[in-house]
């Protein structure tokens, strides 16, 4: 019986699971009864589905948790053309990574914290607002996905 339960310890699959009973059985002087083999099969059966189990929950717990970025961009709008009367859209170019969070809602709480103090900034240097023709950009803070990419839009969007 020790010599079962040995092997079936280091089983790691259900096939290798069969073939360790089954060799245990062929090398074991003493006859088993078919309770104790069946005992055994179970608790390795029950060992081995945890494991694949929690090994599951861990990759969706991964997937689940992505890295998300606070960065400050300096933003402003560029002229994307002259299709009825002309048209714009937000660029914005990386000056800081402030932050890697794993919790949404902290993330959050960075984000609303950095704009106020890029609104504070934006006020002491006297920035024009993004809308403005003489805007020469302003800071944001956004929430990206990481790692925060050094500019946004990465292509010149079509006009539709």
């Amino acid at each position: 019986m020790k010599l079962l339960t040995n092997r079936i310890e280091r089983a790691r699959s259900l096939a290798e699971l069969e073939r360790e009973v089954a060799k245990a059985i062929h090398q074991s002087r003493t006859s088993l009864t078919d309770m104790a083999i069946r005992q055994a099969e179970y608790e390795a059966r029950r060992r081995i589905e945890r494991q694949a189990r929690k090994k599951r929950v861990n990759r969706k717990y991964r997937n689940a948790q992505r890295a998300l970025c606070v960065a400050v961009y300096d933003c402003n709008q560029a002229f994307g053309g002259p299709e009825e009367g002309g048209w714009w859209y937000d660029t914005g170019t990386l000056v800081s990574r402030e932050g890697i969070y794993f919790n949404r809602d902290k993330a959050y709480a960075a984000v609303r914290a950095l704009s106020e103090w890029c609104e504070r900034n934006n006020e002491a240097e006297q920035r024009r607002p993004i809308s403005s023709v003489l805007c020469e950009g302003v800071l944001q803070a956004h929430l990206m996905d990481y790692p925060a990419p050094a500019g946004f839009p990465t292509q010149r969007p079509h006009y539709e």
